[in-house]
């Protein structure tokens, strides 16, 4: 009686009942939509940095973080096929790339400047990396035979004077403390990326570091990339434990904490987005206190023949029931079929640096979308309650000489 009573009120009143709805379904909406592009921006900026630079993580030597501001090649590990195979056994792992790292000094025409040298397998990193090549103007290591060929940061490029074909000298020294220098030649160069890369990056094969270095058969890192992007610290976690105390893990937010940072800004910004809800059901509430001072005569009737207090407080929160499930749901609805056909075709996306568009595809889980309907349902039931609790203390004379 009750229930059919609730949804009587709700009709009678289509005028309140439709702008209560609308309010709730835009909230809704919105809060499953911008949660949606949250998780695709996130997914996209997941994919660019683990399948153009860094790899899901890298493997290093025990203590090589520690040291590799100063020290990097102090730490270095041999390149076996052993050590390869005990990394590609874990489940997960789909591919890695052995590199080189360590900083070095560049120079051309009487110009000098500190470099982050990076060196891997061009035919290796092509397979590994596959969205690098996004990022590089002109040629890419692995689109040229030469082995001297180098990538530099746009930056660090016009800082030395260099345009693409000429040749500079890049100097380093080698773990036991000597000093070489040998010839590159710029084949490409990144335009746009973070400030440290853009001033320092100095991109060139493994085996010509190698030589320079004097490290033959030796890196300092296995980048590692994951069949499953979503399961990288899991698989990074099984990694540890086959490899043991002697290697360290590391995924790439840990590596990149600038990109975490900016990760955790973006959740605290759609936490405030999700305030969006909470102003709709501070919304709510004033629509069911109108409901109440408009329908007072109504109540009063009601209490006269015979309906109980109680019986008023369930009535007028079966109500804001109905009203927060059908709006919460039909929102939350067209929110992820938006989202689900979003993730579909894709959206195209420029990312900063990279050479004409990615797709970014919206997520959203079922999970969340639930949320979303149990928040909004039980947040418009607490609005409705203060009206309830406040119809059901009305005194019947009262309520009858009200205008």
């Amino acid at each position: 009686m009750i229930l059919s009573l609730a949804a009587r009120n709700l009709w009678r009143n289509r005028r309140r009942t439709l702008i209560a709805l609308t309010a709730l379904v835009i909230g809704s909406f919105m809060v499953v939509v911008l949660n949606g592009f949250r998780n695709g921006v996130i997914d996209l900026m997941t994919e660019g940095m683990v399948k153009a630079q860094l790899g899901a993580f890298q493997v290093h030597r025990q203590g090589y973080l520690e040291q590799s501001s100063q020290k990097p090649l102090t730490l270095h590990l041999e390149d076996t096929t052993e050590l390869l195979q005990r990394i590609l056994a874990n489940p997960g792992v789909q591919d890695l790339a052995p590199r080189l790292s360590t900083f070095g000094m560049a120079s051309a025409r009487g110009r000098s400047s500190l470099v982050a040298l990076l060196a891997g397998d061009p035919k290796v990193e092509a397979r590994v990396f596959p969205l690098a090549s996004r990022f590089v103007a002109g040629r890419n290591l692995g689109e040229t035979d030469l082995p001297n060929a180098a990538v530099l940061g746009g930056v660090l490029m016009q800082n030395l004077g260099l345009k693409q074909g000429e040749v500079f000298t890049v100097s380093a020294q080698t773990p036991e403390g000597q000093s070489n220098a040998m010839d590159l030649q710029v084949e490409g160069w990144v335009p746009l990326m973070d400030p440290f890369s853009a001033k320092r990056l100095l991109a060139l094969p493994l085996g010509y570091a190698q030589q320079l270095l004097r490290m033959e058969g030796r890196i300092t890192e296995y980048a590692v990339q994951v069949h499953d992007l979503h399961r990288i610290e899991e698989v990074a976690q099984a990694a540890r434990q086959a490899l043991g105390d002697e290697y360290e893990v590391h995924t790439w937010l840990e590596l990149q904490p600038l990109f975490r940072d900016l990760i955790r800004r973006q959740t605290f910004v759609l936490s405030a987005v999700s305030l969006l809800l909470a102003i709709v059901l501070t919304g709510i509430v004033n629509v069911m206190a109108m409901s109440v001072y408009e329908r007072v005569r109504e109540i009063g009737t009601e209490m006269a023949l015979g309906m109980r207090r109680r019986q008023i407080l369930l009535l007028f929160l079966c109500e804001g029931g109905f009203l927060g499930l059908w709006g919460s749901l039909a929102g939350t609805i067209l929110g992820f079929v938006a989202v689900t056909v979003a993730d579909v075709y894709g959206i195209p996306f420029k990312a900063p640096g990279a050479s004409g568009t990615m797709p970014m595809h919206p997520t959203i889980s079922v999970g969340f979308a639930a949320l979303v309907v149990a928040v909004a349902a039980i947040g418009t039931l607490g609005a409705a309650l203060v009206a309830a609790f406040r119809a059901s203390r009305l005194r019947p004379a009262d309520a009858l000489r009200a205008l």
